[in-house]
């Protein structure tokens, strides 16, 4: 099942910590790689059912941090299918990503 909301800085731990599948190189996708997720024929979630099944409608943290506001960071909102910032402090999902071999 799908983990509970994390703080940002929780999220970021817990993909880089991950050693799910027997890989060890798991990482939070950075802003760009997360909103190539957005499809905009699915309506709540926004995404592939399909390729990602189970996603919940809600928000997503990056790994990308604001340029100006180090206390803040980008997420992608799946239910709605937008990208926003909001405060490191508050609660998102998380997907961890890994780079094909």
């Amino acid at each position: 099942g799908a983990a509970a909301p994390l703080a940002w800085s929780t999220a970021l731990a817990l993909c880089e910590g991950s050693t799910w599948a027997g890989q060890s190189d798991w990482r939070l996708p950075n802003i760009r790689e997360l909103t190539t997720l957005l499809d905009p024929i699915s309506n709540n979630p926004t995404i592939d059912s399909g390729a990602f099944p189970q996603t919940t409608a809600g928000a997503f943290w990056s790994s990308s941090t604001h340029p100006n506001e180090a206390s803040y960071a980008h997420a992608v909102r799946f239910d709605e299918g937008f990208s926003y910032i909001d405060s490191k402090a508050n609660s998102a999902q998380v997907r961890c990503v890994r780079d094909a071999d």
